[in-house]
């Protein structure tokens, strides 16, 4: 009876904390510009050129933007009709980018705030920004078991041609 108090007196204030400290809810699942890991895709959207790269189909994007700073590319990589992987380069003022992620999602799970890397984990998958300098950052969401399981196809295919 009291281990069941106090597990509901710790689930009480750790409510209160969150209500207290978030912003917005945090979405649960990682995904930019609309595109989500794990959702069903099976062809490159329009405007997107479309690159195979062994298992994985590379969609790019040259017109992009990430909160409301241009991108150099967008990319959405697609495995067996899903996105696996979804990611901006050349990023102009990444860090206005890291906050508008960190408002997004919370808080990343691992900071190295002295390289500008933040890091956030749900399950099998991970969100990582990083800015290489004032001006230049990149930024990747990546489902890791399928590109893992993709990787692991290609290196088969690999190996059978030895």
């Amino acid at each position: 009876m009291r281990t069941a108090t106090l597990a509901a007196i710790a689930a009480a204030i750790a409510l209160a904390t969150f209500g207290a400290t978030a912003q917005t809810e945090v979405p649960a699942t990682f995904e930019l510009k609309g595109y989500a890991l794990g959702a069903e895709m099976t062809s490159c959207p329009q405007g997107f050129s479309k690159h195979q790269q062994g298992a994985i189909t590379e969609c790019r994007s040259t017109s992009e933007t990430l909160a409301g700073k241009p991108a150099k590319f967008f990319v959405v990589d697609l495995y067996k009709g899903k996105i696996v992987a979804v990611g901006a380069g050349g990023m102009s003022s990444p860090m206005d980018v890291a906050n508008a992620l960190m408002m997004k999602f919370g808080p990343p799970t691992e900071s190295k705030a002295h390289i500008q890397e933040y890091t956030w984990h749900k399950g099998r998958t991970a969100m990582v920004i990083k800015a290489y300098s004032p001006a230049t950052g990149m930024v990747i969401l990546k489902d890791i078991a399928n590109y893992e399981a993709a990787r692991a196809e290609d290196a088969s295919a690999a190996q059978s041609d030895l």
